[in-house]
């Protein structure tokens, strides 16, 4: 169980994406550009915006 705590898989390089008003962020379709929100990390969370979207991954990594 302790492998499954949200701190321990944030601890491995994952993220949680939470809109200003607390909601999570779980599919592209809700971040529009100009969104604002929170990225969770391991050791702490970091103000974002949304400059564009890619709603066909495709297994290919986002362009910066």
């Amino acid at each position: 169980m302790d492998a499954l705590s949200p701190l321990k898989v944030l601890g491995r390089g994952y993220a949680i994406a939470k809109t200003e008003d607390g909601s999570v962020i779980a599919s592209v379709r809700q971040a529009a550009p100009d969104t604002r929100f929170c990225l969770r990390l391991a050791d702490g969370e970091v103000p974002c915006r949304v400059e564009r979207k890619d709603e066909e991954y495709g297994g290919k990594e986002a362009e910066f």
